[in-house]
């Protein structure tokens, strides 16, 4: 009776097998079905800012006032942005865009696009989550923003991501020459060229109380030493120009600019010379000093071009 039994449970596990064998091809063509099913989604490309990138086809684009490319494909939503690039992307610089769509930042992390390092974020609101991706363009830094509209669920990713890996940089003549094009008046390196004059940043020193030029101070300071040429085709001096042109600030307030106060050390051997007055095509070479609020966080001297004109850009230095 025994034997039985055990021949009995052998045929139906032999049975249980077979049939398991026979609904695994089944399963298979499903799996490639699905597959074949995701491979003829069918896409076109778009080319804006400087960058190309695919979207299926039966996207629709409108362009805003607000110069936002907005993209809707059946509940999904795209919108690119681009703007004014005037130095190397870097993650603080992601995080302010991506933290300007939303209330908290759930993530952030490094990714490669299109050859160059961008960033990606994961951005949440108190109605939709959102995919933000900042690119490196030629003359721009362009944001790919992404939220899906719908009851219930709101997950753009395989809206989205096969986007992000499409996107490749426009390389044609124009955006080539577009990119080595500078403005007349810049910040670049060490040196500030504006409307009036060119400033040339030849050092700088800390000098403590006592120390120095600051022989008779009683504050902590930083001294810039710099050539300034006169391209005004007019008379002027260093005293009147340097002021209105440069700004310097420490970054240590989460609430405030601190701009920092110049002031005149006794040991200055400039400034006579800062008093003169420079033929055109003239230079001279001067001093300037600023009272320091702390003595770790670096100065940036901030340049703009004349009184009340564009910032033209910043210098960075550290306290050493």
């Amino acid at each position: 009776m025994k034997k039985l039994w055990i021949m009995l449970l052998c045929a139906m596990v032999l049975m249980t097998t077979a049939a398991c064998g026979a609904c695994k091809p089944a399963d298979t063509k499903a799996e490639d079905k699905q597959e074949a099913k995701e491979d003829d989604t069918e896409y076109e490309e778009f080319n804006r800012f400087g960058l190309f990138y695919e979207l299926p086809k039966g996207t629709t684009e409108k362009e805003g006032d607000d110069g936002v490319i907005s993209y809707k494909y059946e509940d999904n939503n795209l919108s690119v942005k681009a703007y004014k690039k005037d130095a190397p992307l870097t993650e603080d610089i992601a995080t302010g865009f991506a933290g300007s769509f939303g209330n908290i930042i759930e993530e952030v992390k490094e990714v490669e696009v299109a050859g160059n390092t961008g960033y990606q974020c994961k951005v949440g609101s108190d109605t939709f989550n959102y995919g933000v991706t900042i690119v490196e363009a030629p003359q721009y830094f362009v944001t790919f923003i992404a939220f899906r509209l719908g009851d219930g669920d709101h997950d753009y990713s395989e809206f989205y991501y096969p986007i992000i890996k499409s996107i490749r940089v426009d390389e044609s003549e124009e955006f080539v020459e577009a990119e080595e094009e500078t403005s007349d008046y810049y910040v670049k390196g060490d040196t500030a060229v504006t409307e009036e004059c060119t400033i040339k940043i030849i050092g700088h020193k800390v000098l403590k109380p006592g120390q120095g030029e600051n022989a008779y101070g009683s504050d902590t300071v930083i001294l810039f030493e710099y050539d300034m040429t006169n391209t005004s085709g007019e008379e002027m001096t260093a005293a009147v120009e340097w002021p209105i042109i440069v700004q310097a600030v420490q970054d240590n307030s989460s609430d405030t600019v601190n701009t920092l106060n110049p002031t005149v050390l006794m040991g200055d051997n400039t400034a006579e010379i800062k008093l003169q007055k420079i033929k055109e095509g003239g230079t001279v070479h001067c001093t300037d000093a600023f009272v320091l609020s702390d003595t770790t966080t670096p100065v940036q001297l901030i340049f703009a071009n004349g009184t009340m004109g564009e910032e033209l850009g910043t210098m960075k230095f550290e306290i050493k």
